[in-house]
């Protein structure tokens, strides 16, 4: 029997593109380096308009996080409408005559008053449905009407309902529990959804600003982009957050997720990772089916503002975009270029995960300068002061060219930008001795296992993203690889798991750490938050600190005429595995810096198709060669 024939009145081709974890990258001249010039929505405008003109039903919609991230979005915050008339990136998007937008936790890094000022410029629906305030700007689910055409030019109405939701998390990290409420994101998406449909949506589109997360969904999870794509009522999703790409087919897929055809447990999904260097993408075919338009297929993509690599040139800027950011450009160009002190040797990111890391140092050194130069000896007693602290840009799935490089000599604001991109502040948390090792612990778990005479394998886990991997500076240990990882990416503990874990040797001042001893531990606000799934410390007791931008304690902490020798020694190690190693990636502008460590070219070097250069990392201690695993000087000091 053969299937009926749809009569092409009854058919309906819809392309929802997405952005999302924009930051206020608008043009290239907001990158803070040549290597993301090649990203922004001026790229995406282009692509847009492209689509708009050879696609009958095109829906343009953004998943959060616009409004921070750049330096043009500093100095409309800083400036506010004394200075600007408009802001920026609102000018753009409204430009763009987005359909719907949903919020991301980085739209409260300003304050609620500067939020609602500056989305009262918005001329599209904003949407967010599991934060509330008594003064919001944004709806808790919208309800589209739009004209499409069908597949004979004939028009009809679609009817879209649009849910949008962020990690409740944000609440922490933005100081906003007094002021705003937060409830789970399944559970609201699902109920607003529901709603949604008993209005009469013919299909419901999730905003999730959140990663894809698992299934099941585990309780109070950051990232559940896939329990949302779970729930019958969610037809369409456009994830965020992780600043990831998905669909991605150079991965394997599952049973809940499919790389090739885009979709996550069975609902066609994207996510168009970070500052506009991919616009979602998902095209639809639509049938009539009872008078109510029903999704047949769908394929999603993740569309790069620029493919083939590095050589390829990008998908050109929008005119008129840039027309419109022409008055910005000069303020923002002096503000970026303005001193604002002196490196005496170059910081980078090029080692994170290793013991070599001097982005996390510089970061942990600022955190303790501003803690000594704040607290009193009456508000600090005899609480010994660690500090924690990770690299922001460190590769992985965002490719060669996300690391963080600011050469020794003068440093300027984009270079405080490139060192501290998030609107991070300081925050401080009392834990006991056995809670900072399950932290260690946690970090210590990005790592893959590691064994005797095996072949070399991949030294990080692909599942832990590598900015959560943090150094505690105040104590030292050592991390042994030839045990299994301790917790899973969400932060639970495994099983099973071996009593010792792999942090060894953990001390304070020379001794043993004391299990039960209370240390002030200072870290940034993402983290304390519940940022990284960091085991303990999001219930652990705060300290009040004044909240004060990691921007502004490295410039600081320059201000007093740093010198290389001020920076301390990384506190850990790897433990040596006799006929073991592992294979490391990083970027190719790292090799000087690898050729410190080994007194020449960087050994072992490995064709990698990505564009990484990738090492052999050695963990024999015996090995008459050097390995960056037990560095015999501390290559950041090296002048």
């Amino acid at each position: 029997m053969q299937p009926t024939e749809v009569p092409r009145g009854d058919c309906l081709t819809l392309t929802l593109l997405a952005t999302s974890d924009l930051h206020g990258l608008l043009s290239e001249a907001d990158a803070l380096s040549k290597a993301d010039s090649w990203q922004g929505l001026a790229r995406i405008a282009t692509y847009v308009r492209q689509q708009r003109q050879n696609a009958a039903n095109v829906l343009l919609m953004d998943n959060g996080d616009f409004l921070q991230g750049s330096a043009l979005c500093d100095m409309a915050a800083n400036l506010g409408r004394n200075g600007l008339p408009d802001h920026p990136v609102l000018k753009v998007m409204n430009h763009l005559q987005y359909d719907a937008v949903g919020l991301g936790n980085h739209e409260f890094d300003f304050g609620l008053p500067f939020l609602m000022d500056t989305l009262a410029e918005a001329d599209f629906p904003l949407v967010c449905s599991n934060l509330r305030h008594a003064d919001q700007s944004w709806q808790p689910r919208l309800f589209l009407r739009r004209q499409c055409v069908d597949h004979t030019g004939q028009p009809h109405e679609l009817k879209i309902g649009v849910v949008s939701v962020m990690p409740p998390q944000t609440l922490g990290w933005n100081h906003l529990a007094h002021h705003v409420q937060a409830t789970p994101m399944v559970q609201t998406a699902q109920r607003q959804a529901r709603q949604l449909r008993l209005d009469g949506a013919d299909i419901v589109i999730a905003l999730a600003h959140t990663g894809i997360g698992a299934l099941p969904p585990l309780s109070g999870a950051e990232h559940a982009g896939a329990a949302i794509a779970a729930l019958p009522e969610i037809d369409l999703i456009v994830c965020g957050h992780a600043h990831a790409v998905f669909p991605n087919t150079a991965q394997a897929s599952d049973s809940e997720t499919d790389h090739q055809g885009g979709s996550l447990a069975g609902t066609p999904a994207v996510m168009p990772n970070f500052n506009g260097s991919h616009v979602g993408q998902i095209d639809v075919e639509l049938r009539k089916i009872d008078e109510t338009w029903q999704i047949h297929s769908a394929q999603s993509q993740a569309v790069p503002m620029r493919t083939g690599g590095p050589k390829q040139a990008p998908i050109p800027q929008d005119a008129d975009v840039l027309t419109l950011l022409a008055p910005y450009r000069v303020t923002t160009q002096e503000h970026l270029a303005q001193p604002v002190g002196h490196l005496p040797l170059a910081v980078h990111s090029f080692f994170a995960g290793l013991p070599m890391d001097i982005s996390s140092t510089l970061s942990a050194l600022a955190k303790l300068h501003f803690a000594r130069q704040t607290l009193t000896a009456e508000t600090l007693g005899t609480l010994p002061l660690l500090s924690a602290a990770s690299a922001f840009r460190c590769g992985g799935r965002a490719g060669p060219d996300h690391y963080t490089h600011v050469p020794a000599g003068p440093v300027s604001r984009r270079d405080l930008y490139a060192l501290h991109p998030f609107q991070n502040t300081i925050s401080a948390r009392l834990l006991t001795g056995w809670q900072i090792k399950d932290w260690l612990e946690m970090a210590a778990s990005s790592f893959q296992q590691i064994l005797p005479n095996a072949d070399p394998a991949p030294l990080m886990d692909p599942e832990f993203p590598g900015y959560n991997f943090d150094t505690i500076f105040g104590v030292t240990y050592e991390i042994d690889l030839t045990q299994p990882a301790t917790f899973d990416p969400h932060g639970h503990r495994r099983k099973p798991t071996t009593a010792s874990g792999r942090i060894h040797n953990l001390c304070f001042r020379a001794d043993p750490i004391d299990p039960n001893q209370s240390f002030l531990v200072l870290t940034n606000s993402y983290r304390a938050g519940g940022g990284g799934n960091i085991p303990h410390l999001s219930a652990a007791p705060p300290l009040e600190l004044p909240a004060r931008d990691m921007r502004e304690l490295v410039q600081a902490l320059l201000e007093t005429g740093l010198q290389a020798t001020d920076l301390p020694p990384c506190p850990w190690q790897f433990k040596p595995i006799p006929n073991a190693s592992a294979l490391v990636q990083t970027s190719p502008l790292a090799a000087p810096y690898v050729a410190q460590v080994f007194g020449g070219q960087p050994p072992n070097k490995i064709p990698n198709k990505k564009g990484f250069l990738q090492l052999l990392l050695s963990f024999d201690h015996a090995s008459p060669q050097p390995s960056l695993a037990f560095p015999q000087t501390q290559a950041y000091i090296s002048q």
